[in-house]
């Protein structure tokens, strides 16, 4: 962690910075009465109870292959 100082150091000295800012959240926090109509709405999408731990990992990899020197379509052109 950096005070202000040696984050202004660090800042100077390369090109990027990522900064991460923590936020203390209370567990008991209440829901905004404006959620309500929305959550009722998608109360089939929400589980009432979370699991413990995330699932297991599945050995399916997805990816895409690119023809080589092909220029994606969404890709800004420098003239």
């Amino acid at each position: 962690m950096f005070n202000d100082d040696q984050f202004e150091d660090e800042l100077e000295m390369g090109d990027y910075a990522f900064v991460l800012i923590g936020k203390e959240v209370s567990p008991n926090r209440e829901i905004p009465e404006a959620m309500f109509p929305l959550l009722e709405e998608f109360s089939d999408v929400f589980h009432d109870e979370l699991p413990d731990a995330l699932q297991p990992l599945c050995d399916i990899q997805h990816h895409i292959n690119l023809e080589p020197c092909s220029q994606l379509p969404n890709s800004l052109v420098l003239a």
